[in-house]
């Protein structure tokens, strides 16, 4: 993948499309277990502003696609201290989740510059409206050796297809 097109995905579809802030505008909504640092909506901009979650395990960020569904084929991170192990899950009703996609200790993020990384996904093909990325036990790098369950993230994309309306798979 071209380093151009880490962050040209759904996100960036639907921000395109209607050329408004996909956020402020109510076309979706991003939420986090916790807000330790920084603004959960960060990891929509491109730039270096990031969120942080407070320093808890399995720590989340989620997005709401509201009247849109997913199928996720792949997604990108940016990160600086990122997780060091995680999983992406989908829903459409906030109770059941089912795991799309689970990364442990890829070894893919550092403390010393931010990384760009870009996965392919292996699981459910399924529509989503909600799409979870959890940070697993193992927590995220702090410093050169030390491991702390703060998540940090940059940015986050996601590619695959955009459907109009959420559909139920289950």
């Amino acid at each position: 993948m071209n380093s151009n097109d880490y962050f040209s995905g759904i996100l960036k579809e639907i921000s395109d499309d209607f050329k408004i802030d996909i956020i402020n505008n109510g076309l979706i909504d991003v939420i986090a277990s916790s807000v330790y640092n920084g603004s959960i909506n960060n990891v929509l901009k491109n730039d270096d502003s990031y969120w942080i979650s407070k320093n808890e395990k399995n720590s989340w960020i989620q997005f709401d696609f509201k009247t849109r569904s997913v199928s996720l084929k792949s997604y990108s991170l940016r990160s600086y201290c990122g997780p060091k192990s995680w999983k992406i899950e989908g829903s459409n009703d906030m109770n059941t989740f089912t795991l799309i996609d689970q990364r442990n200790n890829p070894n893919d993020f550092k403390c010393d510059e931010y990384v760009n990384q870009h996965y392919n996904v292996n699981g459910s093909q399924d529509q989503f409206r909600y799409i979870r990325i959890t940070q697993g036990d193992e927590g995220g790098w702090a410093g050169s050796s030390n491991i702390t369950h703060y998540f940090y993230l940059n940015r986050v994309e996601f590619y695959g297809s955009l459907y109009e309306t959420v559909t139920n798979t289950k």
